[in-house]
């Protein structure tokens, strides 16, 4: 009888080290699946927060501790009562941002992976030209470039900064200013130029205002691949 015991004892033992051994290999199992799906967001980070009074923005996001130019994990950058979030991976926006208007409704999805837009920009009023060297060609995009919020987004920075120059105001001039500029298949602005003129300082302020906005931008696409575009932007300036 007594052996019968021990037996039962030990074969207890045994289930028991076994069933731990399982245990410990599926914790193992479970640590190296998490760290396959994200090898890149195990590095240390640290959360900034930057105010602008003048754009009235507020962006927050994380940096790598060792090397804090490199943005890494969560993006958040609200413009009143606008808002965009997305991420980056090594300083290099990724997977899918969206930005919401003043009332939380989406207005913009950008997939960094496929690098497409929804809704897409290809206004039938508006004109396009491929930049090759110094070479302008009109095109027809599949898509436009995009401003990262929307233009929703573009306008209001450019009414927060605006300054009506003084002459202009004192004789009443009203009206359009057009600048053309360049959104380069890497996402940045460039060769800004005034299309027509006003006069009384007018285009020099339009054109100060788009040279202050950030380089926020999706590169326009034709035949599936980024490209340098040219597009036309208006300023309105209009007196109460």
């Amino acid at each position: 009888m007594l052996v019968t015991l021990v037996q039962i004892l030990m074969l207890r033992l045994i289930l028991l080290k076994q069933k731990t051994k399982m245990m410990i290999r599926k914790i193992k199992l479970l640590s190296l699946g998490l760290l396959l799906v994200i090898p890149s967001w195990g590095q240390d980070v640290k959360k900034i927060t930057i105010e602008d009074q003048v754009y009235r923005t507020k962006e927050t996001f994380y940096v790598l501790k060792d090397n804090q130019e490199i943005r890494h994990g969560e993006y958040k950058k609200t413009t009143g009562k606008l808002k965009t979030t997305g991420t980056y991976d090594n300083n290099k926006r990724s997977g899918v941002w969206q930005s919401y208007d003043e009332n939380g409704k989406l207005v913009q999805t950008i997939d960094f992976a496929t690098n497409t837009i929804t809704p897409k920009i290809v206004s039938d009023n508006s004109k396009y030209w491929k930049k090759d060297g110094d070479t302008f060609t009109e095109i027809r995009p599949d898509q436009a470039p995009a401003f990262i919020g929307g233009y929703s987004a573009f306008y209001r920075l450019i009414a927060m900064t605006l300054r009506y120059p003084a002459d202009a105001r004192r004789f009443n001039i009203q009206g359009d200013i057009i600048i053309s500029i360049v959104i380069t298949k890497d996402g940045k602005m460039v060769d800004e130029t005034i299309e027509n003129k006003l006069g009384y300082g007018l285009e020099e302020e339009a054109l100060r205002l788009i040279q202050q906005i950030p380089d926020e931008w999706v590169p326009g696409t034709v035949n599936g691949e980024c490209v340098d575009i040219k597009i036309l932007i208006p300023i309105r300036f209009k007196l109460a």
